[in-house]
């Protein structure tokens, strides 16, 4: 085992990009989130949101802000120019430099007064991505994604990927931009998500409470799709239509076309959807209503350092309501409260159970830095003790069956910098049900080690439902100018399908990878990427072995090119 140990601290780099995505997301851990967030945030990462030149609905629409932030970016251009560095930013009202550092890979402190701002700005860039897969058996899997764009008047995108079953998905999109009425026009595919999800919100979305960032949802509105797979997302056409303070966005979309064109029996039907937006200084207040018979109202309003936020929908043809209510607010300097209310009859969702539920978060900091190890400027340091408590109460009720199934959970998360190289990360989830499996316990701990260039990750993770469930692993990787290498070795064993295990792996920019551990044996796994010509190459190679199944291996090729 100490060899072990020596040759991960050797070997291991952790994936800032990845932590930044989490803190974000409101996601607690990788396994909360899917590909499809992943992708949003890569595609701001090569494209980064200009906040220098963003109007108001292009700040609040991108998911980095709440509206709160999004004013105050708009308050400070109007009185002191633009941001020039994040050290500004993290003075702007609404900002920690946390939140900044966790922002700097999304977004650009572009200004119009630069040397050859006006031709920059319009320049063609593009992104070309291919990749293949090899699968123990013979199975094959590939795929490829391409991107256009022209500064902030247009965009194209095109992706496609066939399974190891012979099985055809992608999505494609145009997508047009305007700096007066028309704030954009999209054709193909696209997300529609507004107010915080009780009437509209294409995709995915985070359903577990894990933070106080995760109770509620920052809407995007209209935004076009390029993913390998376009899950819950729209095929047709939408626009959105500024006027002052106000944004109208309508779209139509083919229900069901998405599947038909990839050969499933799917019955295709017409939606269409409509919202209008107000936005004021501290807040902002929207109508939406969609073809199947719903409307809605939200809101969101920040004072104070507190944010609201609330939406009422309701169901002309059931006659039924559902609504979301809840607050963030600081407590004391170094503790922050939340709580989140939801009620979603059966007769509104139209599934054969409802959802009432109740969360409340609170987080505490120490207000104490430690410096990183190899690192300096901004963002090169860490919050020493950070910790937080989430717990959810839940009524399922289906009423033809079970009127009383009632669930609460407990999220415990603590993360402590002992040094300028180690830190500890904890992780305990305390699920309790009246149905099964009515109890599932999941701990987990992380050992971090980074030095600027090495870093390691020892982790143990178990989970209690009937038996136990383990699984550990150790990481290794290196990365250094523009190089990486990254080495896994992990052991489980899961007797119980309730008991499986979930756990992040690495993979190539536009993959996520969160396979589910079941059976006793280990899983190895190496990945490493760098530059080869003008485009960058990935290999991904990973093996699992359990004493129930034999053994399968993948090995997986991505060639990615960068052009403008």
């Amino acid at each position: 085992m100490g060899l072990t140990v020596l040759l991960a601290f050797i070997l291991l780099q952790t994936d800032g990009l990845l932590s930044k995505i989490i803190f974000l997301s409101g996601a607690s851990s990788p396994e909360e989130i899917d590909e499809s967030v992943i992708e949003r945030y890569e595609a701001l990462a090569k494209h980064p949101l200009e906040i220098n030149l963003a109007s108001m609905e292009r700040l609040s629409r991108s998911g980095l802000f709440s509206r709160y932030q999004a004013a105050s970016i708009l308050d400070y251009r109007a009185r002191s120019g633009d941001i020039l560095s994040l050290s500004e930013l993290s003075q702007v009202d609404g900002f920690s430099e946390e939140y900044v550092n966790a922002l700097s890979p999304f977004i650009s402190l572009y200004t119009r007064s630069a040397p050859g701002a006006l031709k920059d700005s319009l320049r063609w860039k593009g992104s070309l991505e291919a990749k293949a897969s090899l699968r123990s058996g013979g199975e094959f899997s590939t795929g490829a994604k391409l991107r256009l764009s022209r500064g902030d008047l247009f965009g194209a995108g095109i992706a496609a990927r066939r399974s190891y079953e012979g099985k055809w998905k992608g999505t494609g999109n145009l997508a047009f931009y305007g700096n007066k009425w028309l704030g954009k026009a999209v054709i193909g595919d696209f997300n529609a998500r507004f107010g915080q999800g009780a009437l509209q919100w294409s995709g995915f979305y985070l359903s577990s409470v894990s933070g106080i960032s995760s109770l509620a949802r920052k809407p995007t509105g209209i935004s076009p799709v390029t993913s390998y797979s376009g899950d819950g997302t729209h095929r047709g056409a939408a626009a959105v239509i500024n006027s002052g303070r106000f944004s109208f966005s309508a779209f139509a979309s083919a229900e069901g076309l998405k599947e038909r064109m990839e050969g499933a029996d799917k019955d295709i039907t017409a939606l269409f959807g409509a919202d209008l937006t107000y936005y004021g200084k501290k807040g902002e207040f929207g109508i939406t209503g969609i073809s199947k018979g719903f409307l809605s109202a939200n809101g969101r309003w920040s004072s104070g350092g507190m944010d609201y936020y609330s939406e009422l929908a309701y169901s002309l043809k059931e006659s039924s309501a559902a609504g979301i209510a809840g607050l963030a607010a600081p407590i004391g300097k170094y503790l922050k409260g939340g709580m989140r209310l939801r009620a979603f009859p059966s007769s509104y969702t139209g599934k054969k159970n409802g959802e009432y539920s109740t969360s409340l978060c609170m987080e505490f900091s120490d207000g104490k830095y430690i410096p990183l190890k190899g690192k300096t400027g901004f963002g090169s340091s860490e919050i020493r003790n950070q910790a937080s408590l989430s717990v959810e109460a839940s009524l399922l009720p289906i009423p033809s069956k079970e009127p009383e199934r009632r669930m609460i959970k407990t999220v415990i998360i603590w993360k402590t910098r002992i040094s300028p190289l180690i830190a500890i990360a904890l992780r305990g989830v305390d699920a309790r049900r009246t149905y099964n499996p009515k109890r599932r316990i999941d701990i987990r701990s992380d050992i971090l080690y980074s030095n600027g260039v090495f870093n390691a990750d020892i982790r143990f993770n178990a989970v209690y439902t009937e038996v136990l469930s383990i699984l550990s692993y150790v990481e290794g990787g290196y990365v250094k100018d523009g190089f990486r290498i990254y080495a896994r070795a992990a052991l489980f064993k899961a007797d119980t399908w309730d008991g499986r295990l979930y756990c992040y792996e690495r993979d190539a920019p536009g993959n996520f990878s969160v396979p589910a551990y079941y059976g006793t044996g280990y899983a190895l796994s190496l990945f490493a990427g760098g530059k080869v010509g003008k485009g960058r190459l990935y290999i991904r190679l990973c093996g699992t072995d359990t004493k129930e199944k034999p053994g399968k291996a993948e090995l997986k090729l991505q060639y990615v090119r960068d052009f403008r």
